[in-house]
């Protein structure tokens, strides 16, 4: 019996086992869901830039960082429309990550608080909460990156000497993480403060930011690159990656943010981390005493706190930024307590352990939904009048889709939207509402579909604009629109 509890005490502390474990666990949970709305944004834009030569900022209006974009324009170059491969590359981002984590709970703690972190955190990337169904989210990619410079800030912290390749390092993979969603910037000020906080990096701190910057500098010119290979100008870039978030559609107004906020925060899901960070501060001294540095794990969590609130919007992909300090400051608190309170039968312990936060992470929510095969049917409506489009179009043809849901439809049909306002978010920023209607009667949409059941109020210029158009049908919520003259 005890050669049993050995084997299998070895097999689920083994970092390979978890990460195998981990990936099959998040390729089932994203395998039966339909196309997401982010991820019709995403495909449609990098349809713009595979099939139509048109690239990010210069024909579709979207508020982030060019790394998305070439992800889904090269899925697209390479299969077609599709989402499964841009979710298998995040499935894969999100084991790289678990095992990152892995290592920067070894290094601060022990071996069993980073088995611990990299199941917390894989598990918890298939909630509900997290969009689980959606892997490739942006913040799927950022978190990856930020966690891996992250691992190499506490790297040149454990070393001996001055590496100035790793703090070369730790700026190029915050640039990369910046180069998928901006609020990566938080992590860089992150490491900005435990750079100046650490005394060892105090001493050479402007070698240290230099370092830091050149390396970042570095990756956002990279991921900048292949923009300038086609022709998007620089303030293309800027506007259309960084000053939009200045504009309405990339946050939400103030009227609002406290409901919100106090309804994103008591979910069961996420409340699940509070008893462990409630353990944390807790034991603060205890922590301190086996050299956690809960000052630095403190500052990460405060900051990725406040990059989750800034937009107001709450949505649950963006819960994703602050998994990675969650996961650590619970894997820690646990290892830390069960070393202190547990003398004997500890490998036992710490299997039973293993399996309960395995039994309390893994069957939640959006996991368990993908065991259900009627899922499989999801988004099928949106689809099947996407492809409907697509048969009763000519790749020349513009379409334009009015509508809260009408990006999954829009990347199905493959064809051009006659607006670059596609995204209906957008279209309240000051100006795009006439320039929408320009480009409506200058590109001719041969179909309008209108969302009559969504929530944005259709306006009213559209009764001028439908003049030339016959309503054929009403298909999924929307009213479908010919135009007459076709």
């Amino acid at each position: 019996m005890q050669n049993k509890d050995t084997f299998a005490g070895r097999m689920v502390q083994n970092i390979y086992f978890v990460l195998t474990i981990l990936f099959l666990i998040n390729l089932i949970t994203s395998l039966k869901a339909g196309m997401g709305n982010d991820e019709g944004i995403w495909n449609y834009i990098g349809q713009l830039w595979s099939n139509y030569s048109i690239p990010p900022y210069t024909g579709a209006v979207e508020n982030k960082t060019p790394g998305i974009f070439f992800l889904f324009g090269l899925s697209n170059s390479l299969f077609g429309m599709n989402y499964w491969f841009p979710r298998l590359i995040a499935v894969v981002a999100i084991v790289i990550t678990s095992f990152f984590l892995y290592l920067v709970g070894r290094r601060l703690y022990s071996h069993t608080t980073g088995i611990l972190c990299a199941y917390i955190f894989g598990l918890s990337m298939t909630w509900r909460l997290m969009d689980g169904l959606y892997t490739s989210q942006t913040e799927t990619f950022m978190v990856l990156f930020t966690v891996i410079a992250i691992y190499y800030l506490i790297l040149a912290l454990q070393s001996d000497r001055f590496y100035k390749r790793h703090f070369l390092l730790i700026g190029f993979f915050l640039g990369a993480a910046i180069s998928f969603k901006q609020i990566a910037i938080f992590s860089g000020l992150f490491v900005v403060i435990a750079c100046a906080w650490i005394k060892p990096f105090r001493l050479h701190i402007i070698k240290v930011y230099l370092w830091i910057a050149l390396g970042t500098m570095a990756s956002v010119l990279l991921s900048c690159m292949p923009l300038w290979f086609s022709n998007v100008s620089f303030m293309d870039y800027i506007d259309g990656a960084w000053l939009i978030l200045l504009k309405s559609g990339s946050s939400l107004g103030p009227e609002n943010r406290l409901i919100y906020f106090l309804g994103a925060w008591k979910r069961l899901s996420i409340a699940l981390f509070y008893p462990f960070l409630f353990l944390f501060f807790v034991n603060w001294r205890l922590l301190l005493e086996k050299n956690i540095p809960v000052v630095l794990l403190t500052i990460w969590l405060g900051l990725d706190f406040i990059a989750i609130n800034l937009s107001g919007y709450y949505y649950g992909h963006q819960f994703k930024h602050i998994l990675p300090v969650f996961s650590l400051i619970t894997a820690i608190t646990l290892s830390v307590l069960l070393d202190n309170l547990i003398k004997e039968n500890k490998f036992r312990w710490r299997l039973q352990l293993l399996m309960v936060v395995l039994l309390l992470w893994a069957p939640h929510g959006a996991f368990m939904d993908r065991l259900r095969p009627w899922l499989a049917e999801s988004q099928k409506a949106y689809r099947e009048l996407g492809l409907w489009l697509k048969e009763n179009t000519t790749p020349d043809d513009y379409i334009y889709i009015w509508g809260a849901k009408g990006n999954t439809i829009q990347a199905y049909s493959e064809r051009r939207s006659a607006s670059e306002y596609f995204n209906s978010i957008f279209v309240y920023i000051p100006g795009a509402l006439e320039e929408l209607v320009r480009d409506l009667h200058l590109n001719c949409p041969k179909w309008i579909l209108i969302d009559r059941d969504g929530r944005y109020d259709t306006p009213e210029f559209f009764k001028e604009v439908l003049d030339g158009y016959s309503l054929v049908s009403h298909e999924c919520g929307y009213d479908v629109y010919k135009i007459a003259l076709r």
